[in-house]
């Protein structure tokens, strides 16, 4: 189903923020992000992953690609207007070369409790939020394999409107790290950035400053492998490491 080079598009604040955390812990999820005018939060009672991650994207795959696939505006009394999207489980299998159907509902339900609110902050003050929760609830009928999703509309949307597009068979053959990473990326026009925003965006959180500069790099020789980025160097400006990116033209 998936053709080589194909494109999903994506909201681009969930991939230059990305909400995903690159291993699973025990306890609840919180990841931050700051920006220039506020920060992004993102919360879930468990740890939702690059892995759950990639079958929402997934999921915006099929549902941009696959004529067959119906997506249908409804109301709800409790979350208002949302988009429901009715896909085949064997369809997110193919794409994500996997047949445990187990681990792909274990993402499905993840992804339910994940919220992301974004923050605008003034003089310490926050003077706007906007909250999103992407999966609404779900539901799958294993006789049929049709997994039903309720979508926020909002998102649903700005998938389409405020977009940007990664390739979904290259991502899928990214580490967790480099996933965030190549989300991110993709979403700047810049070229150099400082290593510690790409720690931040590509949520690295290890114990040692080390452990997270070994990481960085081990993602960003992936992006290079996989031909996302034409190359990399770090360097030191002012006593702070700098990454300087070489981007292709188009990827």
């Amino acid at each position: 189903m998936i053709k080589k080079d194909d494109k999903v598009s994506i909201y681009r604040r969930v991939l230059k923020y990305p909400p995903f955390a690159v291993s699973k812990k025990s306890g609840a999820m919180l990841i931050t992000h700051n920006t220039a005018h506020g920060k992004v939060v993102a919360r879930a009672v468990e740890y939702v992953t690059t892995e759950d991650a990639e079958k929402l994207f997934c999921i915006m795959y099929i549902s941009q690609k696959n004529n067959t696939v119906k997506t249908i505006s409804v109301s709800d009394k409790d979350f208002g207007n949302i988009i429901r999207i009715d896909v085949n489980i064997k369809d997110i299998k193919k794409i994500v070369n996997s047949h445990d159907e187990t681990s792909i509902l274990g993402s499905i339900r993840r992804l339910q409790n994940l919220d992301i609110t974004y923050f605008e902050i003034e003089k310490k003050k926050t003077i706007s939020e906007v909250g999103i929760h992407p999966l609404l609830k779900y539901s799958f009928q294993a006789q049929t394999g049709i997994l039903t999703l309720f979508l926020d509309k909002n998102f649903y949307n700005a998938c389409n409107d405020k977009t940007l597009q990664i390739d979904i068979s290259k991502y899928s053959k990214l580490s967790a790290t480099g996933k965030n990473l190549y989300g991110f990326i993709a979403s700047n026009s810049g070229e150099i950035f400082t290593e510690s925003l790409l720690i931040e965006r590509a949520v690295i959180q290890a114990s040692r400053k080390s452990e997270e500069q070994r990481a960085i790099k081990r993602a960003l020789s992936e992006l290079k492998k996989e031909f996302i980025i034409e190359d990399f160097k770090i360097t030191k400006k002012d006593g702070e490491r700098q990454i300087i990116i070489d981007k292709y033209s188009k990827n």
